[in-house]
């Protein structure tokens, strides 16, 4: 019986540093590209926009597995290489989308612009310029009616 007991806690060790160790290296690759939060859904949520549906799909699962295993007693990996699958395909997503191609100087994967916000001056700017513009579209004057016909 104490070896059984042995065998189950090494198991149980293996998928904690398989789960952990994964969890956190998806954390720090969504970090890179942008992501906001507290925990592996937060931070995926925030940068959800940006991933495939099915990136998105496993990092939530990944996460509700984590979670299970940390906080629920008993519970253990239905299948470690399932897992250790899903989360490398995660992982070789996250890496190639975070990385600058070198040969063409532009990202592999997702890229991410952050946004600046217009001060007042850009707003004043950006109506006298579409103010000059001329119409391309003219609206056609509606003939009067003429009471005296």
């Amino acid at each position: 019986m104490r070896s059984a007991l042995l065998i189950r806690m090494k198991t149980m060790s293996d998928q904690y540093a398989l789960v952990l160790e994964a969890t956190k290296k998806i954390e720090n690759l969504l970090n890179a590209i942008g992501s906001e939060g507290r925990g592996l859904t937060e931070k995926c949520r925030s940068v959800e926009h940006l991933l495939p549906s099915e990136i998105a799909w496993s990092i939530k699962k990944i996460a509700a597995e984590r979670n299970k295993l940390v906080h629920e007693s008993g519970f253990s990996l239905s299948n470690a290489d399932d897992f250790s699958l899903q989360a490398g395909s995660v992982i070789e997503y996250l890496q190639r989308a975070s990385k600058p191609d070198h040969s063409e100087g532009k990202r592999q994967g997702l890229t991410t612009t952050i946004l600046k916000f217009p001060d007042q001056s850009d707003a004043l700017a950006e109506m006298e310029w579409f103010s000059s513009q001329p119409i391309l579209f003219p609206i056609k004057e509606q003939p009067e009616d003429d009471p005296d016909d």
